[in-house]
């Protein structure tokens, strides 16, 4: 997204080079005249792993705090192979905000009996919004043989799951 200050923030799978099994979300802050924002992660790069390092990003949303919320699907290898819904929170300047979720990080796991689009089973997120109040709607689907499910969760704003539900 295009930042308040004329910053862009850009998104997208990468791989590192020790490893090219896992995919990690990478980012990248430009200023605007198109130099790297050397205020932001590693000379205006950030290289982010959800959950488990398989990370398959789909959400990138900024907030009037200079906040960025990332999200997407991770591979969770440890509950079967499925994708869990992950979402980071990073500051202005691209560090991790352990305020938020544990270590800076929510992972919502599908129940199980889920079937995923690419994976046995597991969800996949289709939007996030940041509320005015702080707090967070995730949206998004899940399939279950030919049925496919809507799914609303309410985070609070420290990531917290907020007992409203759909």
């Amino acid at each position: 997204p295009l930042l308040p200050d004329g910053r862009l923030l850009v998104m997208r799978s990468t791989y590192r080079w020790f490893n090219t099994h896992y995919q990690s979300i990478g980012l990248l802050k430009v200023t605007p005249v198109g130099q790297a924002d050397t205020n932001f992660g590693d000379v205006g790069t950030k290289i982010l792993d959800l959950y488990r390092g398989q990370e398959f990003p789909t959400i990138l949303r900024t907030n009037p705090s200079g906040r960025t919320h990332v999200g997407g699907a991770s591979l969770d290898t440890l509950h079967g192979l499925l994708d869990a819904i992950s979402i980071g929170r990073l500051s202005a300047n691209g560090d991790i905000d352990s305020t938020f979720g544990q270590t800076g990080r929510v992972v919502l796991v599908p129940d199980s009996g889920i079937y995923s689009f690419r994976h046995e089973q597991g969800g996949i997120m289709d939007d996030l919004l940041v509320l005015p109040n702080g707090q967070l709607l995730v949206m998004g689907a899940t399939a279950d043989e030919d049925v496919l499910n809507s799914f609303f969760q309410l985070l609070n704003g420290d990531g917290t799951i907020d007992s409203l539900t759909w």
